[in-house]
């Protein structure tokens, strides 16, 4: 990184229109967006039970803040072994994501 980038960091969040109006806006325009994609789509109740985003609401935020590059992360370890089947589920939505494998 260097001096004069915008960097956002989000995790421990749940997806509320209050919150993604929130983490929208202070995301905005930024560099980098490293935010939590705890829950698959295919998990959605469960994010909503226990206060995370899915991988679809990382997704969307990202593209709706008009972020550069997302870092999704804070997988539940219930994916420890489909970690690119989150991924895919972001890049559905939000293309532009650094994968740390």
């Amino acid at each position: 990184m260097q001096a004069g980038k915008k960097i956002v960091y989000a995790t421990d969040l749940a997806d509320t229109a209050d919150n993604r109006k929130k983490l929208t806006a202070l995301a905005g325009d930024a560099d980098v967006l490293f935010c939590e994609a705890t829950f698959s789509q295919d998990d959605v109740r469960r994010g909503t039970d226990n206060g995370h985003l899915t991988t679809r609401a990382c997704g969307e935020i990202a593209a709706a803040a008009g972020v550069n590059q997302l870092v999704p992360f804070h997988f539940s370890r219930r994916y420890e072994k489909q970690a690119d089947k989150l991924y895919r589920e972001i890049e559905e939505v939000f293309p532009n994501i650094v994968r740390c494998d």
